[in-house]
């Protein structure tokens, strides 16, 4: 799943960094954005998933909790 940077099929992108020696200054490092981007997303996308759901059921029971609290409100104003 994980590949060597500069590996893997798709679109690259060429920047001119500045790295320690002895490389030096405006080094040409060339990425393969898209093959970075889709292991990244294959790594996250779980996580992310986990997190939404986790995020739906703590609204899901707050808003519960809401509803039981004004109805007993409700109630015991009659």
């Amino acid at each position: 799943m994980y590949r060597a940077v500069g590996a893997g099929p798709g679109e690259t992108v060429t920047y001119l960094v500045d790295l320690p020696l002895p490389w030096g200054r405006d080094t040409e490092m060339t990425l393969p954005i898209e093959a970075l981007v889709s292991d990244a997303w294959d790594v996250a996308g779980p996580k992310v998933n986990l997190a939404i759901a986790k995020g739906a059921v703590a609204v899901a029971a707050s808003v519960a909790v809401a509803v039981g609290l004004a109805a007993w409100w409700i109630r015991s104003k009659r």
